[in-house]
């Protein structure tokens, strides 16, 4: 130590160690202090925490029949009260479930019945609409067809009622043509496949003069035994905008009365309706004019009737020809009502051409074999259907049939091609050449 005193400098530096070694020793010993003042709350807390288990222990260990026992009454009540009211909404709701299920699924039902019934809503909508607009369409036409007969002299008016009678009696008893052909069943006269007059050959119409007709449902066999008819044409044209030069619709016609004394050669279906016969060669005879519906004393022919209306109506324009549609109806309800007019005429029958009938008759043969022929070769074809018949097969048909008709020029010493006369349109009842 004396050293160290004697030192100055050495002892300075020793101060300093002396020093920090102090200052070292407070800060440990602070930090003692501080851990164990932690140490302390530490103990304290985990003694309560050890207090509190021990006492829930002992709660426990006393029961919970006890502590029920202690509760108060109005908080059991409360509670069993409760429980009640939660079971009753469990049961309820239960209940709701299954009735909204009930009801989705008759929702459900009626909403399959609605979407089934909507097109029956929407096209009866549509039918009503159709009624409406063809009542306009009676009227306008019934006034303008009013002026016309208020323009008719009285004194040229025939009673149509008394002629009738007469006139279809007459026709009855009008000696007709009975040749070997005229008793043939209908199934050995049929010349074409369809109910509609298609086009001949050079050979069929130089056969027949080129006169032959076909009228549809205008025409009407007499009864009993006579080959002898009764043809229906209407005695006025209805066209658009105006066909008369007063700017009136409806203009009179000569078309029907022109055929009076000319001989045609006649077409008419057969009983099925189905198919085309030829049925002789008539002579046609002036009848009753101005005749309704109404003069006949009969049920009227709902097919007649269309195909008065349709030869009735007029149309020079396709834009015309697309409301036909509208219009026919209309003209259809005007004939019923007895208001349309049309002539009758007779039809008798004077012969049977054999010729023209041969003809035809070969013609139909070798389509119905050529059409066979080529069903034969397609039967392995299982996804044709035979009631659209293929392209394939229409062509086929259609080039036999053309050959068909090449040999029907053959056979008449005429080598020259088919006819070119248009075919008749697809709402005409009857072609007249």
């Amino acid at each position: 130590m004396d050293s160290v005193s004697a030192d100055p400098q050495l002892t300075s530096e020793f101060v300093k160690f002396l020093t920090a070694q102090l200052k070292e020793c407070r800060e440990e010993l602070q930090k003692a202090n501080q851990a164990s003042q932690t140490l302390r709350a530490t103990n304290t807390v985990y003694l309560e925490n050890l207090t509190l288990k021990r006492q829930l222990e002992a709660a426990k260990s006393s029961g919970s029949n006890e502590a029920r026992v202690d509760m108060p009454s109005e908080d059991s009540e409360t509670i069993a009260f409760l429980q009640t009211k939660v079971a009753e909404l469990k049961e309820e709701l239960a209940t709701t479930r299954l009735k909204a299920q009930a009801d989705s699924q008759d929702a459900a039902a009626w909403r399959a019945r609605s979407n089934a019934t909507m097109p029956e809503t929407s096209q009866e909508l549509h039918n009503l609409q159709k009624r409406i607009a063809v009542k306009k369409l009676v009227e306008t036409m019934r006034k303008e067809l009013e002026s016309i007969f208020h323009k008719v002299p009285p004194d040229s008016v025939v009673d149509s009622r008394v002629e009738y009678p007469k006139f279809r009696k007459f026709m009855q008893e009008l000696a007709g043509s009975d040749t070997h052909q005229n008793v043939l069943a209908p199934e050995s006269r049929v010349v074409y496949g369809r109910p509609k007059l298609q086009l001949l050959s050079e050979a069929a119409r130089g056969a027949c003069d080129g006169v032959f007709a076909f009228f549809g449902p205008l025409l009407r066999w007499c009864e009993g035994s006579s080959h002898n008819a009764l043809l229906f044409g209407p005695q006025y044209h209805y066209a658009l905008n105006g066909g008369s030069a007063d700017g009136n619709s409806w203009t009179e016609t000569t078309e029907w009365t022109s055929l009076v004394g000319k001989r045609y050669e006649i077409f008419d279906t057969d009983p099925s309706g189905e198919k085309l016969v030829y049925v002789g060669t008539f002579l046609i005879h002036a009848g009753p004019k101005s005749c309704s519906i109404e003069d006949l004393n009969e049920a009227h022919d709902s097919a007649m009737v269309r195909a008065l209306a349709s030869r009735t109506f007029t149309s020079e324009t396709k834009s015309q020809r697309g409301k036909a549609k509208t219009y026919l109806p209309a003209l259809g309800e005007i004939y019923k009502e007895g208001l349309g007019r049309f002539h009758i005429l007779g039809l008798q029958r004077v012969g049977f051409n054999d010729k023209f009938f041969d003809i035809l008759r070969k013609a139909y043969h070798k389509r119905d074999k050529a059409r066979a022929s080529v069903r034969c070769r397609s039967e392995t074809v299982a996804s044709i259907d035979w009631d659209s018949p293929s392209s394939q097969e229409s062509e086929a048909i259609g080039a036999l049939g053309k050959h068909a008709r090449e040999e029907e020029d053959e056979d008449a010493g005429d080598g020259a091609g088919p006819s070119k006369l248009p075919r008749s349109g697809e709402n005409d009842e009857w072609n007249l050449s």
